[in-house]
């Protein structure tokens, strides 16, 4: 279960991480790149859920395990 606001941080963090795989991918290979379509399906699925039925930690943990891909 997840409050408004970390509805908001999820949307955000997954905007974030969406922007770190567009630096780091070249442009021929981002369209097919299943973590960018990973990450926007589950923008998708976030915009269009109640926040109540998320769960908060599970999304975060979900973005930090495909963000640890492309940190240096």
């Amino acid at each position: 279960m997840a409050t408004l606001m970390e509805k908001d941080v999820l949307i955000e963090k997954i905007a974030a991480v969406l922007a770190l795989i567009s630096r780091n991918t070249p442009v021929e290979q981002l369209s097919e790149s299943e973590d960018s379509k990973n990450l926007s399906a589950l923008l998708r699925k976030i915009n269009r859920t109640d926040e109540a039925e998320l769960n908060f930690s599970d999304l975060v943990q979900q973005c930090n395990e495909i963000k640890a891909h492309y940190v240096n």
